[in-house]
């Protein structure tokens, strides 16, 4: 924190400073003069003047003060006292017993009680770097490799859900660092201990290691809910599936040497592992419900799948069966359709035939009696072979004679013509006279057919 000005309106080198920060970090567009009266309403803290703008949409001094994020971190208090109390954020703040052994005063953080604490991150917890993009991660390496060389803790790439989804997958802890160069003992503390081979090797082994510069916009957003008040700056998170922001196990910060810093992490894993492995127990139980259930699935799915194939089956074999059913009914009524229709066209034909001879029976002349004079014997061979015969006058004609045939043939007068067989003469005009035809006073007649010309 930092004094306001003594003369009102003046602002010193570092305040200027914090301005500059300030509008870079919220993207503010507000004029200079709000900007200096929200940070001053913050005392010019700018982790909680950020987190304040952020909260309130924007920076507006007149609501900064209902907006605003206590302005320190909690009172120490112990496990069983200490009531649950939440952030501006809607951090809920749970007090339990201390997520870390006691440790050598040397190893202890400046701030006492803060091992104490159990932070559920709940919904809106962490809420705010759920946007952090990989870019800054990446940036964050290079930058650290530029100032304190390679060897450095394998810092995972990407957002904060990232890692906190890599964390759990691994069944490790999240260590969360948070870096400030503003600070005089970032430098040493990076050279000598966070870098040192012991350090890097355990935190690779035993952890996600996941780190923020509390100068970008991410930093300094979880730098404030997270009430970091001095650096460099450590949160351990515990991450599991019933929880996706993680909770919050365990903090420290300020200046220590390589042997502290491993021996926090390590006392703290050594405490805490039992956390790691009832979380691996928990998953393979869940996996083997989950496989256990998916074979249940699979197996009611191809019970299921087999009795829909048998009812496919009972089903296309009663369609088969409908289906013969109904084209053997079909068969049976075009059968029974044609039958009717061949007797109905019989039963024409012997009425049309019988028409027919009823008409001829008119129109045929009367048999002259075979002494009279002029009269002609007619003997016909049918084409069944039997022979029919009759007198006609000289002077009928070759048609009467087609007409008596026709009473006595089956076929139509235009299938058949009438010849004689010596010689043989075919006679195609019927109006010719049978004395004419030289057929007087007897002949044999035989019916010949007549091939039909194709249509």
């Amino acid at each position: 924190r930092m004094a306001q000005p003594q003369q009102q309106g003046a602002l010193s080198e570092e305040q200027e400073i914090l301005v500059s920060q300030f509008r870079s970090l919220t993207s503010a567009d507000a004029d200079v003069r709000d900007l200096v009266q929200f940070l001053a309403l913050h005392s010019w803290n700018l982790e909680e003047a950020v987190l304040a703008a952020a909260l309130a949409g924007g920076v507006h001094p007149q609501a900064a003060g209902d907006a605003a994020p206590p302005a320190s971190a909690p009172a120490v208090a112990s496990a069983a006292s200490a009531p649950a109390t939440t952030s501006a954020a809607g951090v809920v703040l749970q007090p339990v017993a201390d997520a870390a052994p006691a440790q050598h005063p040397e190893q202890q953080p400046q701030q006492e009680g803060w091992g104490a604490f159990l932070y559920n991150i709940a919904a809106t917890s962490l809420g705010f770097v759920l946007g952090w993009n990989a870019e800054s991660a990446g940036s964050f390496t290079r930058q650290f490799e530029e100032r304190f060389g390679a060897r450095h803790p394998a810092f995972l790439q990407g957002h904060y859900q990232h890692a906190h989804d890599t964390a759990r997958t691994q069944f490790k802890f999240l260590l969360v660092y948070l870096h400030s160069d503003m600070h005089a003992d970032t430098p040493r503390f990076c050279r000598e201990a966070l870098c040192s081979e012991a350090v890097v090797q355990f935190i690779d082994q035993h952890f996600v290691i996941w780190a923020a510069d509390v100068t970008t916009k991410e930093g300094c957003l979880l730098a404030a809910e997270l009430r970091a008040t001095t650096f460099p700056f450590f949160a351990l998170v515990y991450t599991n599936a019933s929880n996706s922001r993680g909770i919050l196990m365990y903090k420290f910060e300020g200046l220590m040497n390589a042997d502290a810093l491993l021996g926090r992490l390590a006392a703290f894993f050594e405490a805490r592992q039992a956390y790691l492995q009832h979380a691996q127990e928990e998953q393979q139980q869940l996996e083997q419900s989950r496989m256990i259930r998916r074979e249940q699935d699979e197996a009611y799915n191809a019970a299921v799948a087999a009795d829909q194939e048998r009812e496919d089956r009972q089903h296309e074999e009663e369609h088969r069966l409908q289906q013969q059913q109904r084209e053997e009914e079909e068969r049976q009524h075009a059968e029974e359709e044609r039958k009717r229709s061949a007797e109905e066209e019989r039963l024409r034909r012997e009425q049309d035939a019988s028409r027919r001879k009823e008409e001829i029976m008119a129109s045929l002349p009367p048999e002259p009696a075979g002494s009279a004079p002029d009269t002609c014997a007619i003997a016909v061979r049918l084409l069944n072979g039997t022979k029919v015969s009759r007198y006609f006058t000289a002077s009928d004609t070759l048609k009467t004679v087609a007409m008596f045939v026709e009473l006595h043939e089956s076929i139509p007068p235009s299938s058949y013509s009438l010849a004689t067989l010596y010689p043989r003469r075919a006679f195609a005009d019927l109006s010719v006279t049978l004395k004419d035809a030289g057929l007087c006073p007897q002949s044999l007649l035989f019916v010949q057919e007549v091939a039909q010309q194709p249509q």
